[in-house]
């Protein structure tokens, strides 16, 4: 493994160190906690922009929230973890 892709390791290792105890699950660079009527995700993002000197990304946040797409006009799905946050 390149010193980059370790210090990327690292990085994602921390952030999932800090979501996992308040409920979240991870599948690969993406962590989700579904919630009544909620689902938040955060989900790690390379950037182009890295070099041999640092590594670059992104972090995203985003939640799909039932109600929300009962008021217009979505149809909310039963497994609320099938939801597109």
């Amino acid at each position: 493994m390149s010193d980059l892709e370790e210090l990327f390791a690292e990085a994602v290792s921390a952030i999932g160190g800090v979501l996992k105890p308040h409920g979240f699950r991870k599948k690969r660079f993406v962590w989700t906690r579904v919630a009544e009527g909620v689902v938040h995700e955060v989900d790690v993002q390379r950037s182009h922009g890295n070099s041999a000197e640092s590594v670059r990304f992104y972090v995203n946040a985003s939640a799909y929230v039932a109600e929300f797409a009962r008021v217009i006009g979505r149809r909310v799905p039963e497994n609320l973890a099938s939801a597109d946050a």
